[in-house]
């Protein structure tokens, strides 16, 4: 986790980016179930905190996303992003 919380600021940015990647939807679905995972393991608040706004907004945009597996993700990465 050391080493993730040490590229967060790349990271984070990135995995949002590809949540809206539209030819791949197996990408969208991978890049949300990180960026839950992330969150649920304990990124640090100060972090979670500068990014939070552009996960959210990732995650909102992938809510209308035309394949199911990718809005569940979606939902999973929001309901992470916003408890944490």
């Amino acid at each position: 986790m050391e080493a993730v919380e040490e590229q967060a600021d790349r990271l984070l940015p990135l995995l949002a980016g590809l949540a809206g990647y539209q030819p791949a939807s197996g990408a969208r679905k991978t890049a949300l179930e990180c960026l839950a995972t992330l969150a649920a393991a304990g990124l640090p608040l100060g972090k979670r905190a500068e990014h939070k706004a552009a996960v959210l907004a990732a995650a909102r945009a992938a809510l209308d996303d035309r394949k199911r597996v990718v809005r569940q993700a979606a939902v999973r990465c929001r309901a992470a992003w916003t408890a944490a």
